[in-house]
């Protein structure tokens, strides 16, 4: 029974030292002790230098990017395929940290995960924001209230900057809580919630996330793809097709949301309705999904 109790004690121990040394490790010496170690961690992922990621569970998705000087401590970690961690952020606690695929955490967001801290599909905290899974510090035997709850926040939900979320905030699907606000109970869906002149408003999103794209998004996206990179384009009405430079065509599936490229012999999917692409190979497809990303919100998780 003791070298049982040993044994765990050892590996939890090697398991923390693992993570504290690889502070001081690049991203693909990070990788492969954790992988080592048991630690589950995907494809494409950047850990890099000078950031620390603890915990006894630690599972990783591909594409994942956490960005140096980040922190993070706490019992259990999930990371989804495609999230982020941004710049000087904090998160420590006893509890988990579970963040599902296309998620994100912004510059210089602080964590206290004593409850557990959920972040749906699609979803995440803009920059600066405090984030306190308990109550104050202040003594319950003097009368004052302690409360540990877990935070939530539902699939697509954009949480903006400076924003301030304390224990029991639940924020259901389909909602954006504008910046400068201070939240502790639940948000409804499909929710704008804004502070105009010292009142908390909610209001109905405008916008539907089952509605599907018309043809005139798609002609007004690529045309300006391809004047950010200098690219000749023609547009086939008759197909719905793209072609780039004469020589590269996307093709356009307006019922399913996809959209097909075709390089030579090579071919590559983006789902624009589930959120994922083919795994390819190629600069042309490198520039397409950088600038989706970034100009149109699009993150696709890429399908090895």
């Amino acid at each position: 029974m003791l070298l049982t109790v040993d044994l765990q004690l050892y590996n939890i121990y090697m398991k923390k030292f693992i993570c504290y040394i690889s502070f001081l490790l690049p991203s693909f010496a990070t990788v492969l002790l954790f992988r080592i170690f048991g630690f589950k961690v995907g494809k494409n992922c950047k850990l890099p230098l000078f950031s620390l990621i603890s915990a006894n569970k630690i599972f990783i998705g591909n594409d994942v990017d956490i960005r140096r000087f980040v922190f993070i401590n706490v019992a259990e970690i999930y990371i989804g395929d495609n999230s982020f961690i941004s710049y000087f952020s904090f998160i420590r606690g006893n509890g988990k940290l579970i963040m599902k695929g296309n998620s994100g955490i912004g510059m210089q967001t602080l964590i206290h995960c004593d409850a557990d801290i959920e972040i749906g599909y699609y979803s995440g905290f803009g920059v600066r924001n405090t984030v306190y899974s308990h109550s104050s510090f202040l003594p319950a035997n003097k009368g004052y209230i302690t409360k540990k709850e877990k935070i939530v926040l539902e699939d697509f939900v954009w949480i903006g900057a400076n924003v301030c979320c304390f224990a029991g905030t639940y924020v259901e699907e389909n909602s954006i809580v504008s910046p400068g606000l201070v939240l502790n109970s639940r948000v409804k869906g499909n929710s704008l919630v804004s502070n105009n002149a010292s009142i908390l408003k909610y209001y109905k999103l405008p916008f539907n996330r089952y509605k599907k794209a018309k043809i005139n998004f798609y002609i007004e996206l690529f045309r300006k793809f391809a004047l950010m990179n200098n690219y000749h384009i023609e547009y086939n009405e008759m197909n719905n097709e793209f072609i780039i430079n004469a020589k590269h065509t996307f093709k356009i599936n307006l019922e399913k949301e996809i959209v097909t490229l075709f390089i030579d012999s090579l071919m590559c999917e983006y789902d624009l309705n589930n959120f994922t692409v083919t795994y390819l190979k190629n600069n042309l497809h490198k520039k397409f999904l950088s600038f989706i990303k970034r100009d149109y919100g699009i993150f696709l998780q890429t399908k090895y």
